[in-house]
């Protein structure tokens, strides 16, 4: 086993533990499998060896359920948990959009110069499914408010729209519209209105720092003590994961040249591969596993990541 023993908050809690570097809520989203499921006795073996007291995992699996994003079958470690619908909105589409991001940075899916927009008409005795698919085309599917109650988007997201406005009980309440023009502010650069809607200067530097401060992060062990490689991998992924449910995976024709996104991707993917391994060595379930049909990592070297070598 890479991690041995059990932690425990305060008292035996192990010094370079993954606990150290993310929430019991991250370990447990990053146990959920390609169909929406997480086993129990899967989660409760990762999160023992990465430094997790049964108490907090079961505290947190009882909020995710309180929350309605998932539902427990059976009791203990071996309990099933399943995505429940609200939890399959924000889940499912992470591994698709990733996929597209990465056919983007190596110039496979190019900008059709479409912009997509969506409105909706909800009244307020509908406020909670309003809520709910305004929450989804920003946090999830990465589009962006306009004057007037619209939302716009650079890729196609109508099926994506239409499945969850029904799932809502509202798809009759949509208003959908394609336009290769789109003026805002008295500009119709896509790049400049991408910048601005996006707030990229802001989102380049935070992705800046984020390929700063991993490009060489240790992935070996320190000292004889393999979980300093287990721990920095999650911190790495843990970063990434911050950032990237801000970023709207525009394409490249949107984006400001050297976009350190790109860079990012390819360091969180080789971080992704030696996770993989350190997990395998331990015995341990697989981590992050709905991603990985996701491109291992762009098949081209992103400007950024070249100055790492072969670390990352």
């Amino acid at each position: 086993m890479i991690i041995m023993g059990k932690g425990r908050r305060g008292g035996n809690q192990r010094t370079g533990d993954v606990s150290d570097v993310i929430s019991s809520r991250s370990l447990v989203l990053g146990m959920v499998q390609a169909d929406g499921s997480i086993d129990a006795g899967d989660l409760y073996a990762v999160a023992d060896a990465c430094g997790f007291t049964v108490h907090q995992i079961r505290l947190c699996v009882a909020r995710l359920v309180d929350e309605g994003m998932f539902e427990q079958e059976g009791r203990g470690r071996r309990a099933v948990m399943r995505a429940t619908s609200k939890g399959r909105r924000s889940l499912d589409p992470e591994p698709a959009l990733l996929r597209m991001a990465w056919l983007q940075d190596v110039g496979a899916l190019d900008w059709d110069g479409q912009w997509h927009l969506v409105g909706f008409n909800v009244g307020e005795e509908r406020r909670r499914a309003r809520n709910a698919l305004r929450e989804y085309i920003i946090g999830v599917l990465g589009g962006a408010p306009l004057d007037g109650g619209l939302y716009v988007c650079a890729s196609d997201w109508d099926d994506l729209l239409r499945t969850t406005a029904r799932e809502l009980d509202i798809e009759d309440r949509l208003t959908i519209l394609h336009s290769r023009h789109l003026e805002i502010g008295g500009t119709s650069h896509p790049r400049e209105i991408a910048r601005r809607l996006w707030h990229l200067d802001e989102l380049g530097a935070e992705w800046q720092r984020f390929v700063d401060a991993h490009r060489s992060t240790p992935t070996e062990p320190v000292d004889g003590d393999p979980r300093t490689s287990l721990a920095a991998c999650v911190r790495t992924i843990a970063d990434f994961d911050t950032i990237i449910h801000r970023d709207p995976l525009l394409p490249r024709a949107l984006l400001p040249a050297d976009w350190p996104g790109v860079a990012a991707r390819h360091i969180v993917a080789a971080t992704g591969r030696r996770m993989t391994e350190l997990t395998t060595a331990a015995g341990l379930p697989a981590m992050f596993a709905r991603f990985e049909n996701v491109p291992a990592e762009p098949t081209v070297t992103p400007a950024g990541a070249r100055r790492r070598g072969s670390a990352r």
